[in-house]
């Protein structure tokens, strides 16, 4: 249980450190390597870059980012992770693995193809809005 905690706040500091960049208030960078720097100089944990095929992601239209979808995989190592992400045409922007080490796999900036068909109310400006098409809005 200890082990599931850890987890969830490395993830959860992870994000924290993240939304920053997605809005653009301390990055505005628009390169996948440049974005691994950028993680790579604020966390001290190792970070890798091993971006996904291009055609697995495409871009984000202009759509702000206004969340974060957590994913949990089954899959034993993330070799088999990524094999299992770029053979299907998914794709997330980060990959968390066991060892507490992050993949940058698309540039934040891109839209990753990770939410399939979706939906959720959000507040945003004091306004309840529906989207659908989480892709557009998430990481």
């Amino acid at each position: 249980m200890k082990l599931i905690v850890k987890k969830c706040l490395s993830v959860l500091f992870l994000l924290l450190l993240v939304a920053p960049l997605v809005y653009g208030q301390q990055s505005c960078l628009s390169d996948i390597e440049n974005d691994f720097q950028d993680l790579k100089t604020s966390l001290k944990n190792p970070i890798f870059l091993d971006p996904a095929p291009s055609l697995n992601y495409d871009d984000r239209e202009g759509k702000k980012v206004l969340m974060v979808v957590v994913h949990h995989t089954e899959s034993p190592t993330l070799k088999s992770t990524k094999c299992a992400l770029n053979s299907s045409g998914i794709s997330v922007q980060l990959i968390v693995d066991r060892d507490g080490s992050i993949t940058l796999m698309v540039p934040l900036e891109k839209r990753a193809w990770h939410a399939s068909i979706s939906y959720a109310k959000v507040q945003v400006d004091n306004v309840v809005e529906e989207l659908r098409k989480l892709n557009d809005y998430s990481i």
